[in-house]
């Protein structure tokens, strides 16, 4: 029952080799999009195991993903064969379409984790296409958009699609590791870290990573609540270690003595301090809980594949993950210290600049100067008028339109610089309503 969980798409999932998930950003979308790759997967099973024998799994596919049907089926090891010999002849692709900001183009990265870490699914290629009214209008006016409007950014992101979708590289041997319960998998490869990752993107994965993990996430399109809180605490358990030095120290000493890692491969530390400074590197961000009680069991030797979201494939090309590359002045900022104090970040204005006490219109305009964004960049991006975008800025309430139309530019607006919406419109719209009432 519901939308892509029929009959006829499990029977196609089972029968094709090939599934392209095609998704907007909203959670909605994203949720339908997991649905529905989950009953390829039960298709799959299906056809690997037969009807019965599926219909047993299938509690622990709804559930807990087919990570867990996986570890289920270890004793029975012909089966389980069989259906890791389904999993790696069928390819998922993923395109994301009608994105307009970076923390929507985030989303790819969700879906990617929850089907990395759930359903021992690997998404190769990760397109992104972005908002484009070239296509409505070629809609509009009959013609075909390509020769229209063929510099259009649509176009140039669907034939980027076509060619990754038409010419892809071959499978790389089989790497057991990928199939690896959760588990047992390292804290860089929880977290899709490098291990020489600096704690500034140790913070940022981490944020990343345990969104649609969270209450009312995507995750919860595929697995119960009592397995997304699971993989929460191993989130924040990772975490907790590699944020700290100390614990990062000791836990790089274990992985390189259970011979998980190699001491080249790690981040190089300075020589502990011989006393701690509670205003040191090693100070947790706030509201994190002390790391007295953080768990140190190792995985296997076999646990040293690279971190999700890299393709395994040798010569794959590079896949679009959402995570944000570190900028040339953080890397300078990096290499002058060994370790910088983890701050929480705001979207993407780094760590100089914390979240501000109240979003007022010169605020907005702040933050948008700093992410060097234009008012006409802001119009286009929201399709609000630049003069309306200014007298938002200036707090000229007299030259907006009603309430209504207000909030929704200023939610609009703040979406477009990653900002939580719900809090800039209520913050924004209490000046709003007191210029309102001294007007009356």
């Amino acid at each position: 029952g519901g939308s892509g969980r029929t009959v006829p798409v499990r029977l196609a999932g089972a029968a094709s080799d090939t599934s392209l998930l095609v998704s907007t950003p909203e959670p909605s979308s994203a949720g339908g999009v997991l649905s529905l790759q989950a009953a390829i997967l039960y298709g799959l099973l299906a056809g690997v195991l037969g009807a019965k024998e599926a219909r047993a799994r299938a509690s622990t596919l709804q559930n807990k993903g087919m990570g867990a049907v996986l570890a289920s089926l270890q004793a029975k090891s012909s089966l389980r064969d069989r259906v890791l010999a389904a999993l790696r002849g069928h390819s998922f692709g993923l395109i994301l379409n009608q994105v307009r900001t970076s923390a929507e183009a985030e989303t790819a990265a969700r879906i990617g984790a929850i089907l990395s870490m759930l359903q021992a699914t690997i998404v190769d290629p990760v397109l992104t296409l972005e908002y484009d009214l070239s296509a409505l209008q070629a809609v509009g006016e009959r013609c075909v958009l390509a020769q229209r409007y063929p510099n259009a950014p649509i176009v140039r992101g669907l034939e980027k699609a076509a060619f990754c979708l038409l010419s892809p590289p071959p499978l790389p041997p089989l790497q057991p590791s990928r199939y690896l319960p959760l588990a047992e998998w390292h804290h860089y490869r929880l977290l899709a870290l490098d291990p020489k990752a600096s704690p500034r993107e140790v913070q940022r994965h981490y944020e990343r990573l345990k969104a649609p993990f969270i209450p009312d996430g995507e995750g919860e399109a595929v697995a119960s609540r009592r397995t997304l809180d699971s993989v929460l605490a191993q989130i924040e358990t990772a975490y907790r270690t590699l944020i700290f030095l100390e614990n990062r120290r000791e836990y790089d000493k274990r992985l390189v003595d259970e011979d998980v890692l190699s001491a080249a491969a790690l981040r190089d530390h300075e020589p502990a301090p011989l006393a701690a400074s509670p205003e040191g590197p090693d100070r947790p961000p706030p509201g994190s809980a002390p790391p007295d009680a953080v768990a140190t069991s190792l995985p296997s030797r076999s646990a040293s594949s690279p971190p999700w979201p890299a393709a395994e494939r040798p010569n794959a090309r590079p896949v679009e993950t959402g995570f944000p590359r570190t900028s040339s002045r953080e890397a300078a900022a990096e290499a002058g210290s060994a370790e910088v104090e983890p701050v929480t970040l705001v979207s993407d204005q780094g760590p100089d600049y914390g979240p501000p006490e109240k979003y007022t219109g010169s605020v907005l305009r702040t933050l948008r100067q700093r992410r060097r964004l234009g008012l006409d960049k802001i119009s286009a991006i929201t399709k609000i008028r630049a003069y309306h975008i200014e007298s938002i800025e200036n707090e000229d309430y007299g030259q907006l339109p009603v309430r209504v139309f207000v909030k929704g530019f200023v939610r609009a607006y703040a979406r477009c610089l990653d900002l939580d919406p719900e809090r800039v419109v209520e913050d924004y719209m209490d000046g709003y309503g007191a210029w309102t009432r001294n007007r009356t």
